[in-house]
């Protein structure tokens, strides 16, 4: 039995409330849904009243800044013009002529006869007719306004003209016999909230506290006993926060002003610790800079000198049990190409920059697959994403264009020693998957069918057979998860359809400082 205290044991569960708005100057709010749309209606005037009977359309509103966000809400009343009822204004009784001889009164008889017959010819005609398009109406008019969910809505997310940024994070902890992913979030009370992500359900969010700009970072090392969850505070300082011996540490500031948000990797080569990343506050210099395991309030700025390079991006790093113990990626603040730094433990120093090339907006993303390779994936001003590889024995491959029109940055997760899984969100609000294997591409992407309103997050489940979860935003702040199974012969399969695990979320991020 696995005696090992979850790091949710001490923690007062219970949903993000809504009361307290994100700081508009200092984050980016990616989903600009309105979660409570309002009504556009159509009153029609008469010379008799009001008419306030007309069918209502909820209209969801919303507006995009790159510099903050605007959420506007349009209050529409439609009202038609005066358009009075054309009452009939009667026709006085014709003048019978008591003179008229009985055979003129036999004639008009028989004409109303034939009159009222064609009438009821008519009439049944044009029911007939108004039943069939009557019904025809209603059901366009139900089908029409049926709600839909997000794994069945064809309009496309809120990303869609700018690059949303990963804004969840998952770490993997290991009890005495088992492993469990736990997964943090940021709540729209700017709290960090995590919730254990079980087979089965029956899981609750937990509150972390604080309040936050950022999206949170997290990492678990020490033989995976330790888990750290990062996020950048208010006052745009690093904080952290600690789970160990069964218990959490409360929130503590590391000292340093971050102008994005954090990336964090785990180091095993000669020991095991973990190393986090971020861009430096410091206009002078707009560096990524560096700390590592005790987490003390001193930074190292070496990572990103001699020379020193600027970025606009978020930093990428991998960390791998190799001689080249960091891999460092950003995209150059001047040119926006894509820059690699890696750090070697034979010299005891920072190798010298490579540029890939390119142009890239959004932030790079980085992992290493093995212990002696790495792969880049970035989406470039056209919004079409590259990748490159880079192996100890090969060197780097040519950048290459994987193609397609992307709204996110993508996810990726190694499902097997020679296969990696990408999923992004397109620019039609749904996310698209394609697997790398061997070096060698599948065909085409493959469009999962589900309209989400954020970056996907992947977690592989070390699981026989491998099985990966897809996690993104709902339109209404829940978080969506769907299980897919990699097979030696089919491949990337749908395990379980796209549910709700709750959550009130945030799908805004840090604003970078540039």
């Amino acid at each position: 039995m696995d005696t090992t205290e979850r790091p949710d044991a001490h923690l007062a569960s219970g949903h993000p409330q809504l009361d307290q708005p994100i700081d508009q100057d200092t984050a980016k709010v990616l989903v600009s849904w309105d979660p409570h749309p309002k009504v556009v209606r159509q009153i029609f005037h008469t010379h008799h009243g009001a008419l306030d009977n007309t069918p209502h359309a909820t209209i969801p509103v919303s507006a995009h800044s790159d510099q903050r966000s605007d959420h506007s809400t349009a209050h529409s009343e439609v009202s038609s013009n005066d358009l009075p009822f054309e009452c009939s204004k009667g026709i006085a009784p014709r003048q019978h002529q008591y003179g008229s001889p009985p055979r003129e009164k036999r004639w008009y008889w028989r004409k109303s006869t034939v009159m009222i017959a064609l009438l009821a010819v008519v009439l049944a005609v044009s029911v007939s007719l108004g039943v069939v398009f009557g019904l025809k109406s209603k059901n366009r008019n139900s089908s029409s306004s049926l709600p839909t969910n997000a794994s069945d809505s064809t309009t496309p997310g809120l990303c869609n003209g700018t690059i949303c940024p990963q804004i969840l994070s998952s770490v993997k902890m290991k009890g005495n016999m088992t492993e469990e992913t736990y997964l943090h979030a940021r709540g729209e009370d700017g709290s960090l909230w995590h919730i254990p992500i079980r087979d089965g359900g029956n899981a609750t969010w937990v509150n972390l506290g604080g309040q936050f700009l950022s999206q949170p970072a997290s990492i678990s090392w020490n033989a995976s006993q330790r888990v750290d969850v990062f996020g950048v505070n208010m006052d745009r300082e690093v904080a952290l926060k600690t789970y160990q011996d069964g218990k959490w540490s409360g929130w503590s500031a590391l000292g340093e002003q971050a102008a994005s948000g954090i990336s964090a990797c785990r180091v095993t080569y000669q020991g095991d610790r973990a190393d986090i990343w971020t861009m430096s506050n410091d206009r002078s210099t707009q560096v990524a800079i560096h700390n590592f395991w005790a987490f003390g309030r001193t930074w190292d700025r070496t990572s990103t000198q001699e020379p020193s390079r600027s970025t606009n991006s978020t930093p990428a790093v991998a960390c791998r049990n190799n001689e080249y113990q960091h891999d460092l990626v950003l995209y150059d603040v001047d040119t926006s190409s894509v820059l690699h730094r890696q750090y070697s433990t034979v010299t005891g120093s920072w190798l010298d920059w490579k540029s890939r090339g390119g142009s890239f907006i959004g932030d790079p993303v980085l992992i290493a697959p093995s212990d002696d390779r790495v792969d880049f994936f970035g989406i470039g001003v056209d919004h079409t994403m590259y990748h490159f590889t880079w192996t100890n024995t090969s060197g780097y491959t040519e950048l290459e264009n994987l193609h397609g029109n992307w709204a996110s940055v993508p996810s990726v997760v190694a499902s097997a020693d020679d296969r990696l899984e990408v999923v992004a969100l397109g620019s039609d609000g749904k996310l698209k998957h394609r697997a790398l294997v061997a070096l060698a591409w599948d065909a085409d992407w493959t469009d999962l069918g589900v309209a989400v309103w954020s970056a996907p997050h992947l977690v592989n489940f070390n699981s026989t057979p491998p099985t990966v979860g897809v996690f993104a935003l709902g339109d209404t702040g829940q978080l969506l998860q769907a299980n897919y199974t990699i097979g030696d012969k089919d491949g990337w399969q749908q395990q379980s359809g796209f549910e709700s695990i709750g959550g009130h979320l945030t799908s805004a991020w840090m604003a970078r400082r540039i």
